[in-house]
Protein backbone atom coordinates (compact mmCIF):
# COMPACT_ATOMS: atom_id res chain seq x y z
CA UNK A 1 0.00 0.00 0.00
CA UNK A 2 0.95 3.25 -0.90
CA UNK A 3 0.85 6.36 0.94
CA UNK A 4 1.31 9.93 0.00
CA UNK A 5 3.43 12.31 1.99
CA UNK A 6 0.64 14.61 3.42
CA UNK A 7 -0.82 10.76 4.29
CA UNK A 8 2.67 9.86 6.28
CA UNK A 9 2.92 13.56 7.89
CA UNK A 10 -0.89 13.29 9.26
CA UNK A 11 -0.12 9.99 10.53
CA UNK A 12 2.54 11.15 12.26
CA UNK A 13 1.21 14.22 14.03
CA UNK A 14 -1.73 12.12 15.23
CA UNK A 15 0.92 9.73 16.96
CA UNK A 16 2.81 12.66 18.31
CA UNK A 17 -0.46 13.87 19.87
CA UNK A 18 -1.39 10.18 20.67
CA UNK A 19 2.35 10.13 22.76
CA UNK A 20 1.53 13.69 24.02
CA UNK A 21 -1.56 12.64 25.52
CA UNK A 22 -0.51 9.84 27.41
CA UNK A 23 2.39 11.70 28.61
CA UNK A 24 -0.37 14.56 30.05
CA UNK A 25 -2.53 12.25 31.44
CA UNK A 26 -0.09 10.44 33.73
CA UNK A 27 2.29 13.55 34.37
CA UNK A 28 -1.85 15.40 35.23
CA UNK A 29 0.05 18.57 33.46
CA UNK A 30 -1.61 19.53 29.90
CA UNK A 31 0.82 22.68 29.87
CA UNK A 32 3.98 20.58 30.05
CA UNK A 33 6.24 20.53 27.03
CA UNK A 34 7.93 16.56 27.19
CA UNK A 35 11.09 16.98 26.37
CA UNK A 36 10.87 13.08 24.86
CA UNK A 37 8.22 11.07 22.52
CA UNK A 38 8.37 7.14 22.36
CA UNK A 39 7.63 5.05 19.51
CA UNK A 40 6.98 1.70 19.05
CA UNK A 41 9.00 0.51 15.57
CA UNK A 42 6.01 0.56 13.47
CA UNK A 43 5.54 4.18 14.17
CA UNK A 44 2.69 4.10 16.36
CA UNK A 45 2.59 5.95 20.16
CA UNK A 46 4.21 3.31 22.67
CA UNK A 47 1.59 3.83 25.40
CA UNK A 48 3.55 2.04 28.07
CA UNK A 49 6.77 4.15 27.83
CA UNK A 50 4.87 7.29 27.11
CA UNK A 51 3.10 6.90 30.36
CA UNK A 52 6.37 6.07 32.40
CA UNK A 53 7.64 9.61 30.84
CA UNK A 54 4.49 11.49 32.05
CA UNK A 55 5.02 9.48 35.09
CA UNK A 56 8.90 10.62 35.77
CA UNK A 57 7.26 14.55 35.13
CA UNK A 58 5.00 13.89 38.12
CA UNK A 59 7.21 12.30 40.55
CA UNK A 60 10.02 15.04 40.09
CA UNK A 61 7.51 17.81 39.85
CA UNK A 62 6.49 16.60 42.73
CA UNK A 63 9.82 16.10 44.87
CA UNK A 64 10.45 20.03 43.81
CA UNK A 65 7.31 20.98 46.21
CA UNK A 66 8.73 19.32 49.53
Amino acid sequence: MCYSMAEIEEQELREAKRACNFIWAAAENYELEPLFLAFASNGTADMYLNLIIGLTYKMVRSGENR
